[in-house]
């Protein structure tokens, strides 16, 4: 018997099985695509959307009251959308703004202390985790929802020490569902603050959580807000961030046309913060927020209009030792080099930090403005020399010279040690 044939044959037959599994597999996922260029560039250009058509209208158009009928269809998206194909490859998508209100809420018990309510009604689509430890400790918290002084029965409750707008969902530490008259109980951690209801014409205004049993209102009708993002007057592939008063946390969702539309919001204060989106993970695009003031039955309106005539300083983090980093603190500061970590804290105040895969990536200060000198700078921790050493902190500056226009890349040399 020719063994050593058959077994030679047995093994290209299954090396061929493995290559024609893997390459399905590939398929499957698009890797098979032409790859995202590779360069640390990142070119900041108008994107020019096409005009989208307008969402299909509630009756009586935008500026009705939202519908009253519990079997409306929810649509999960703000503003015009493009086909995902159309969208660019490295664009990040937070999520998408709700542009009709659901009859009904979905959450999702994340963990003990953390869950996620679906805004466009829609599941949940965010993942649960089980924290090691034992369980925080928690309190009752009881209440009453009322629409028009009556009971509301079927409305979604969410209490956090700050709730969270992300990717659609609104994220807090628990949530519960008012009963056939209106009440509701829950076990919150002893934290929390802010109580929000969320109804199927309305939301509430953020309601401070005590001792007591809360009394929570629907507004009598929805606060909407449109938002619309215009650079050099054309249609800006955008980001919006939301902050919501002292309750609910900035929170970001896009929009390929740059038009974001919400049918449902708590009145009371609103801070609204626009920027491109990103071709990176990591970046800014420094644009001056705008404040507003929802009101119960309104929609209220803004049109931010942006332009190009600045530039992006793209800073490349190169660090001589001590592998990848764990985390990257960056700052864009005036002239001269601080001299001390020390220094370079007090003159730049809150920097932002990334972690994990982000934090060797390029990062991007967008819509730098006027041209000039500056320094971009970058604090970087390290491995120690053993998983049980602490992090090595290492930091460094360069100095850039800023165009009028377009994009400048600086490479920071991260090898300062700590004082």
């Amino acid at each position: 018997m020719n063994c050593p044939g058959r077994m030679r044959t047995l093994m290209l037959v299954m090396i061929a099985a493995a290559a024609l599994a893997l390459a399905a597999w590939l398929l499957l996922r698009g890797v098979g695509e032409p790859p995202a260029p590779a360069s640390h560039r990142a070119e900041r250009t108008p994107r020019a959307v096409p005009a989208s058509p307008p969402p299909a209208a509630r009756p009586g158009g935008l500026d009705a009251p939202s519908p009253t009928s519990p079997t409306a269809a929810p649509t999960p998206i703000g503003g015009g959308a493009l086909p995902a194909e159309a969208r660019p490859r490295s664009a990040i998508d937070h999520g998408r703004a709700w542009a009709t209100l659901p009859a009904v809420y979905p959450m999702k018990a994340l963990s003990p202390a953390s869950v996620a309510v679906n805004l466009s009604g829609a599941p949940v689509s965010m993942y649960a985790m089980a924290p090691p430890g034992d369980p925080p400790a928690t309190r009752p918290v009881r209440g009453r929802v009322l629409e028009g002084g009556a009971p509301a029965p079927g409305v979604t409750v969410i209490v956090g020490q700050r709730l969270m707008i992300f990717a659609g969902h609104l994220s807090g530490a628990a949530a519960a569902v008012t009963d056939g008259d209106g009440r509701f109980t829950l076990a919150a951690p002893p934290a929390a603050r802010w109580a929000l209801a969320l109804g199927p014409h309305s939301w509430s205004a953020l309601t401070p959580v005590g001792d007591g049993e809360l009394a929570i209102a629907l507004a009598p009708a929805a606060a909407e807000l449109e938002v619309t993002v215009r650079e050099d007057g054309a249609p800006l592939d955008a980001t919006l961030t939301l902050a919501l008063g002292d309750g609910v946390a900035g929170g970001t969702v896009s929009a390929p046309d740059g038009v974001f539309r919400f049918a449902a919001l708590p009145p009371g204060p609103a801070r609204l913060t626009v920027g491109a989106s990103l071709e990176f993970a990591s970046g800014a695009d420094a644009v001056a927020p705008v404040d507003v003031t929802l009101v119960a039955g309104e929609v209220v309106r803004r049109t931010i209009a942006l332009d190009s005539a600045n530039a992006t300083v793209a800073a490349v983090p190169v660090v001589a030792a001590g592998g990848p980093p764990r985390t990257v603190e960056w700052a864009l500061v005036a002239p001269p080099v601080p001299a001390s970590l020390a220094e370079l804290r007090d003159r730049a105040g809150s920097m932002p930090l990334f972690g994990g895969v982000d934090a060797a990536n390029t990062y991007q200060f967008h819509r730098i403005a006027p041209a000039g000198a500056r320094v971009a700078c970058a604090i970087a921790k390290l491995a120690g020399a053993s998983d049980d050493a602490p992090p090595v902190v290492r930091w460094g500056c360069a100095p850039v010279d800023v165009p009028a226009r377009g994009v400048v890349e600086v490479e920071v040399a991260i090898d300062r040690p700590a004082e």
